[in-house]
């Protein structure tokens, strides 16, 4: 049998480490971070633990790896989010933003439930709360020059409302089942609020 070459090595590591997050996601929803060992994680993965710490060194470790597999995830939304500030309208902006935010939010729900939960608990997970404090100055920043172009009349403090709303939408759709919310429901409300400006 020959030697596996370094491409099918990277694609073994890269799915053993997926395997580990994805047991993780189901652990810690399950049964909190206290209440998940490595061993656990390990056994619902099919893994060993010995490979385990091949990729993380702790627990704490394993909830940046499942923040960076999302943030990872996220960057095909947000590559064309920039794209269309290059040559859209404000409303088609606002209308890409809405789409992708919810197309990203459906397809992720157990991740995005996991990381609310530890983003408040900032004191333990001070890497989650950096990250979105980050993220939330960025959309402020790009969203103040699309209301500018709506000719708002305070074009950053609607900026911040927009992310507020954004926000809040998620953490109620993350608190419902799928066929309890209407989500579609609320991102439609915000596209319309915006058509005429």
């Amino acid at each position: 049998m020959a030697p596996k070459t370094d491409i099918q090595n990277q694609e073994i590591r890269k799915k053993s480490k997926q395997k580990i997050i994805d047991a993780a996601i189901l652990l810690f929803s399950e049964s909190g971070f206290a209440g998940t060992s490595i061993s656990k994680i390990a056994k619902e993965a099919g893994v060993s633990k010995g490979l385990i710490y091949n990729y993380f060194e702790t627990k704490e470790d394993i909830v940046k790896g499942i923040i960076d597999s999302l943030m990872e995830q996220s960057k095909e939304t947000e590559t064309a989010i920039m794209e269309a500030f290059q040559n859209a309208s404000p409303q088609e902006i606002i209308s890409l933003v809405l789409d992708q935010s919810l197309q990203f939010l459906t397809k992720h729900k157990a991740k995005w439930r996991l990381v609310t939960l530890f983003g408040f608990k900032m004191k333990d997970f001070p890497y989650i709360h950096d990250i979105m404090i980050q993220k939330y100055i960025g959309y402020v920043q790009l969203f103040t020059g699309v209301f500018m172009q709506l000719n708002v009349e305070n074009p950053e403090m609607e900026a911040k409302l927009f992310a507020a709303t954004l926000d809040g939408i998620a953490m109620q759709y993350l608190m419902f089942n799928d066929d309890e919310y209407p989500l579609e429901e609320k991102y439609q409300g915000l596209k319309n609020k915006y058509k005429n400006d």
